[in-house]
């Protein structure tokens, strides 16, 4: 009985000259990965999956003629190819989230080594999606900051609780607050009370940490 994998089909695109290189020379080394071809750019990689109908195509993302965005929503739209895996250096989610939404179904990145490049060809060829372990601090971030904004959306902050927010997260005290923004003392120290019973937050730092996680322009309406 023939136990071997069935060749993974392989297109490949980048405009860097060695990181083509480098590319050809690792998957040489596994047999049942096959690199049909090589773009050069976006719109070559377009002609290459319409021709070929690869497995799976790994692109880079910043090229010229048409960047990786623009040519993986190209191509899922044909059906020449509906398993594309993003192959990039940066770790910015805006990236991650457009090339995701132009249909790709995986994000690697460069410094990935041969079996993390292997494991991520075999994921996304079996229509599974596949993020580099690299991009879990952004991922933990995204999802802690939407937590927050969830909880905002909850609690309708008043302008004069924001601004007293944000005079704690500045560490002013109660009379700073109330000069800096012209609210009445009395009223800064019971937003001061109910805003930590409203959190249930700790201390100074329990509020640094929540403005930090929304992000301090929310809380600062002045512009100060």
């Amino acid at each position: 009985m023939n136990t071997e994998k069935k060749p993974i089909r392989i297109v490949f695109a980048d405009d860097q000259p060695v990181i083509r290189t480098g590319f050809k020379t690792l998957l040489d080394s596994v047999k049942h990965l096959k690199l049909l071809d090589i773009a050069e750019n976006g719109q070559e990689l377009v002609l290459m999956a319409d021709k070929l109908k690869p497995d799976v195509i790994v692109t880079d993302i910043q090229m010229p003629e048409m960047d990786g965005i623009a040519a993986t929503k190209a191509i899922f739209q044909s059906n020449s190819c509906s398993r594309i895996l993003a192959f990039t250096m940066f770790e910015e989610i805006k990236l991650l989230q457009d090339i995701l939404d132009a249909g790709a179904l995986g994000y690697l990145l460069k410094n990935a080594g041969l079996d993390t490049i292997v494991d991520a060809v075999e994921t996304v060829y079996k229509h599974k999606e596949y993020l580099d372990k690299g991009l879990t601090p952004i991922l933990y971030n995204i999802t802690k900051n939407s937590s927050a904004r969830a909880l905002l959306n909850k609690l309708n902050f008043s302008d004069q609780e924001k601004l007293v927010i944000y005079g704690m997260y500045l560490d002013l005290s109660s009379k700073e607050i109330a000069d800096k923004f012209d609210i009445p003392l009395r009223s800064v120290e019971t937003i001061r009370v109910k805003t930590k019973d409203k959190l249930s937050l700790k201390g100074i730092s329990g509020i640094t940490q929540f403005v930090l996680d929304v992000g301090p322009d929310y809380f600062n309406i002045n512009g100060a």
